[in-house]
């Protein structure tokens, strides 16, 4: 089938795509959505698999296919809900410190949005409040600063920010 993706035109590769994830085929699926270079297909193909994604992880770690199941939760983590459900899962699988670290180390080298994001969404899975508003700070998303600031207690600086008008419709 691989071969008929690569051969085929957009909607017959979303055809085959569908016939994959039906016969419990997520990691090929996974796999050459990460693969397409067109962006605009990856993202409509991402969706579409995301729609059914609850259903398929539920039924991946049921069977025990915990890698496949991450790899499923990873492509959804560009979401606040995504990214929650991936920092549950690991808090579930006993590998959230892991993670935390990996989040840690890969920011140290470069300060992406979605990592601090996701970071923030593990270290208040994990419980740590103040340190997930120390990150949420450090980012772009004035709403997770916000949930952040709340979870933490910050009222002060909550407070502060939302008088001095620095808030942008979080």
């Amino acid at each position: 089938q691989i071969k008929r993706f690569q051969s085929a035109n957009d909607s017959q590769k979303e055809s085959i795509l569908r016939g994959m994830l039906t016969a419990k085929h997520t990691r090929t699926v996974i796999a050459l959505i990460r693969a397409e270079p067109n962006a605009e297909l990856r993202q409509r193909w991402r969706s579409r698999l995301l729609a059914n994604s609850g259903f398929v992880v539920r039924q991946l770690l049921a069977h025990g296919e915990l890698e496949e199941a991450e790899q499923l939760l990873e492509i959804g983590a560009g979401s606040a809900t995504g990214m929650r459900n991936l920092a549950a899962y690991h808090l579930h699988r006993g590998t959230l410190d892991a993670e935390i670290a990996r989040l840690r180390t890969s920011l140290a080298k470069e300060q992406e949005p979605e990592l601090q994001q996701r970071l923030v969404f593990c270290l208040r899975a994990q419980g740590d409040r103040d340190a997930a508003f120390e990150v949420a700070a450090k980012g772009t998303s004035a709403r997770l600063w916000k949930q952040a600031a709340v979870e933490a207690g910050r009222w002060e600086e909550i407070s502060k920010r939302t008088l001095l008008g620095a808030e942008d419709g979080a």
